[in-house]
């Protein structure tokens, strides 16, 4: 047994480690442990394909887009413990079958002359409808970083304040809490690429058919507003710089410590059992995974049996399907050549992530997938990973690539990925007609580096 803690954080992602460094600053004593040889969790990275073994490779999140406006930079002073970003400009830019492109600029006023190319209608729709997420947003981030059920003052005052003075925008507002991705989509836009473009994005956050989807649509605004923010040094540098950044601050991490038990004595958790035999006591106790894996690891009959039942069924995955994250290792740069030589302006489509797909191929792309089945078309977000510095880059065997696809079919509540295979010709010759280097003849003619596998 070890010395006891005021609190024992499980896992050292950025969740974890965010809460303890705000605890360790309040003087409490501090443990995070962690069952990797490296913290990040969900914003780690890592030479994870074994036939490529200098590809850098992020297998969760890519950027920090919604960590920009959470505070957590500013707070735990990351530049100053290493973290440098970039902000490509466009960031995203859907790419039409017919060539032409809408980039989505850091300048929305931008965004919506691009989209005027193509529609002038869209290009004003898009301005009003930047009216009404920018409104979303000022009301979603304070309810985001407030405690659910118990907001504080300063960001309840927020909330209000903001509804208050948005008032003539309540029936749109509640409509688009309400309303599926598509739907809005469809509502508010003509032209098939701009609809196109609005649900390659909202397909990230998860099927465009979900009641409520539409509320990722605040994407837009927070891109707008704060840029995507892409770690040079890949997520690990990010990770690396908030470890830090909390232990200077008082907190103690431990790597290769995975949790056998959280220990529950007279309904409350008392501490953590170690899988190699520790007990670590704890006053409080802070699970950073989903609330089904926290209390299957607490103490049989610790919790009330309703409760656990209760957990057991929450809402998870109810609707089969789910975005797809691959990491593929190349050797050598990816050039969207086609569209980018169609374009009218300055806009480098290449450090955009690249959106690929119709309307009707994202809508198809989940149905599919809840089908447990694989598309003929795939719709897909490709981008290019900035693992290092520029310099670094121009080694031929480091161009890590990832490839986002929305359907990957996902088992109802355990949440677990349906195992299929199936060759993925049709999708080669997609690609082909849109990157410069790729032949599609008989099957697959182009290879990743590294024998086709990816992480």
């Amino acid at each position: 047994m070890t010395d006891q803690v005021d609190v024992v954080v499980i896992g050292a992602g950025h969740n974890g480690m965010a809460a303890a460094g705000y605890l360790a600053r309040e003087g409490k004593k501090v443990l995070v442990v962690e069952r990797m040889a490296k913290v990040g969790g969900m914003t780690s990275s890592g030479y994870m394909i074994p036939e490529a073994p200098n590809h850098l490779v992020t297998p969760c999140a890519v950027e920090l887009l919604f960590a920009r406006k959470s505070g957590i930079i500013e707070d735990f002073e990351l530049a100053k413990y290493g973290l440098k970003t970039v902000d490509p400009d466009p960031t995203y830019a859907y790419l039409h079958p017919d060539g032409s492109s809408i980039a989505l600029f850091y300048d929305y006023k931008r965004t919506a002359e691009d989209i005027a190319r193509i529609n002038r209608n869209d290009g004003k729709a898009y301005l009003e409808f930047m009216k009404t997420l920018n409104v979303m947003m000022d009301i979603g981030f304070p309810m985001m970083m407030a405690e659910p059920g118990r907001p504080d003052m300063k960001n309840l005052s927020k909330i209000i304040g903001s509804a208050v003075r948005n008032v003539r925008l309540k029936d749109e507002l509640v409509a688009l809490s309400k309303a599926t991705a598509d739907q809005v989509a469809c509502e508010r836009f003509e032209h098939p690429a701009t609809i196109a473009l609005l649900l390659g994005i909202a397909a990230g956050a998860g099927p465009v058919d979900d009641d409520g989807n539409a509320a990722a649509y605040m994407i837009f605004a927070v891109t707008h507003k704060y840029g995507t923010g892409k770690p040079i040094g890949s997520l690990q540098s990010f990770s690396d710089a908030l470890a830090r950044s909390i232990e200077a601050s008082g907190a103690t991490i431990l790597l290769n410590a995975p949790v056998a038990e959280i220990i529950v004595d007279d309904g409350a958790a008392k501490g953590v059992r170690l899988e190699d035999g520790r007990v670590i006591p704890a006053k409080m106790v802070i699970a950073t995974c989903d609330p089904r894996t926290a209390m299957r690891m607490t103490t049989p009959g610790g919790v009330d049996r309703a409760l656990m039942q209760r957990i057991e069924h929450a809402p998870s995955n109810r609707s089969n399907a789910a975005p797809f994250l691959a990491n593929i290792a190349m050797s050598g740069p990816l050039r969207l050549k086609k569209h980018q030589d169609l374009r009218h302006d300055d806009a480098d489509l290449n450090k955009a992530v690249g959106l690929i797909g119709t309307s009707e191929e994202v809508r198809e792309s989940f149905a599919t997938a809840r089908r447990g089945d694989i598309p003929d078309r795939h719709a897909m977000s490709l981008s290019r990973c900035r693992t290092a510095t520029r310099r670094r880059h121009r080694r031929a065997d480091r161009w890590p690539m990832s490839i986002c696809l929305p359907w990957r079919w996902m088992r109802a509540r355990a949440g677990r990925p349906r195992s299929r295979t199936r060759p993925c010709h049709r999708s080669s010759a997609i690609w082909a007609n849109i990157m410069t280097g790729w032949t599609p003849k008989s099957g697959v003619s182009w290879k990743p580096r590294g024998n086709g596998k990816s992480g």
